[in-house]
């Protein structure tokens, strides 16, 4: 039998609390989504599908393109399957999409065949790590976005997935390996769920823009505070705020030593997420 999302819907209550919150707000989304999905053809789902892209790309790209010009570098490290990627792309960057997972690597190829051939496009099949190493990664089956290395993020997920998962190791360079290959980024990308602090402490050189993910969860938060060091470190100065779309959430860049509190005021414990953006 399957459970469709409007049975799901009179379930949320019951769901694990970190579950819940990730689906706050989103239901009649969802619902809406799955009755677009069930009653349309196959034609006009495989359209309304190429549309949610088309619309998500287009909201990455405009957001992007406050950072990123017309022929900057920018490293898109923990690239998965390359919808970031696309949309450096789409703003006019060279971009070095940095992904160990092999399938997330054949979808970045298959999405960007254009941009590989011309050239604006190398993947560099690695992890990134604080220095040159293996490193143990844990891959949810289906959810490739949630895939680290971290204890901490690991536990979190398992504690609301209940997901098939495996491990692979994979050989990891650092972030001033990437740039004796490539150059300095013009923006740099850092998205690798909770490993983003120990990737910093392998770069030693400030790209003129610089994003990693923070997460609000008390276990996970210890790697947000390390990475807001790690970037005043490099000589990083201001900094704003994402949340879960791509939107600057404050009219003001802060001073880097304020984004904590402002993190705290704004969220508390929430199991919330987004990118600090810093210059």
């Amino acid at each position: 039998m399957v459970m469709h999302l409007k049975q799901l819907y009179f379930l949320k209550h019951v769901l694990p609390q970190p579950l819940r919150r990730r689906f706050s707000g989103s239901w009649h989304k969802l619902l809406q989504w799955e009755h677009l999905r069930r009653t349309a053809s196959p034609e006009k789902s495989e359209r309304w599908n190429k549309m949610l892209q088309q619309e998500c790309l287009k909201q990455e790209t405009r957001f992007y393109k406050q950072f990123v010009r017309p022929g900057d570098l920018v490293f898109d490290v923990g690239a998965n399957i390359g919808v970031k990627t696309a949309a450096f792309l789409a703003a006019g960057a060279r971009v070095v999409a940095v992904e160990p997972i092999p399938f997330c690597i054949d979808e970045i190829k298959k999405r960007n065949q254009r941009a590989l051939t011309r050239g604006t496009l190398t993947i560099e099949a690695v992890a990134v790590a604080g220095s040159r190493q293996e490193v143990s990664l844990r891959v949810f089956e289906g959810y490739s976005t949630l895939t680290s290395g971290s204890p901490h993020f690991v536990q979190h997920v398992e504690s609301f997935l209940p997901a098939e998962s495996r491990l692979i190791t994979v050989p990891a360079i650092t972030v001033d390996d990437l740039i004796e290959r490539h150059g300095l980024p013009d923006f740099l990308k850092i998205d690798v769920e909770g490993m983003e602090a120990d990737i910093l402490t392998g770069l030693h050189r400030k790209p003129k823009f610089l994003s990693f993910e923070y997460h609000m969860n008390p276990p996970l938060w210890e790697n947000a505070r390390r990475c807001l060091g790690e970037v005043e470190r490099l000589g990083f100065t201001e900094a704003n705020l994402t949340g879960q779309t791509p939107k600057l959430l404050l009219g003001d860049w802060l001073q880097i030593t304020s984004v904590a509190s402002e993190l705290h005021r704004l969220f508390g414990e929430e199991d919330r997420w987004g990118d600090v953006v810093v210059k």
